[in-house]
């Protein structure tokens, strides 16, 4: 617990310093799955936590809630490249795929 509330106070501050914003897919009023996007470098940032809950897997919310923090991140700090780290051979390096994402 120590280390996920360290995390999150984080990742607000960063929100805080206009470098970054998690975004959330919501099923009625429950959050179903969440990314972050997070300014690393001039021109590149990199998603953070891409969690769909398992209940709802394979409804396309994980790659809307991928595919809206890219496009903010694009049109909000003049960003060139998004980095987002997956397995070779899981579900995620699918859907990421799917949006564009290429393996380097």
């Amino acid at each position: 617990m120590t280390y996920a509330r360290r995390k999150n106070e984080q990742e607000r501050a960063l929100v805080a310093q206009g470098v970054g914003q998690r975004f959330g897919a919501f099923v009625d009023d429950t959050l179903v799955s969440t990314a972050g996007i997070f300014v690393t470098h001039a021109g590149l940032a990199r998603y953070q936590s891409v969690e769909p809950h398992p209940d709802h897997r394979r409804q396309g919310l994980a790659a809307a809630v991928v595919h809206a923090a890219g496009a903010h991140a694009l049109a909000t700090y003049g960003l060139e490249t998004l980095v987002i780290a997956a397995d070779t051979d899981g579900d995620a390096i699918r859907i990421y795929r799917s949006l564009g994402f290429t393996d380097a």
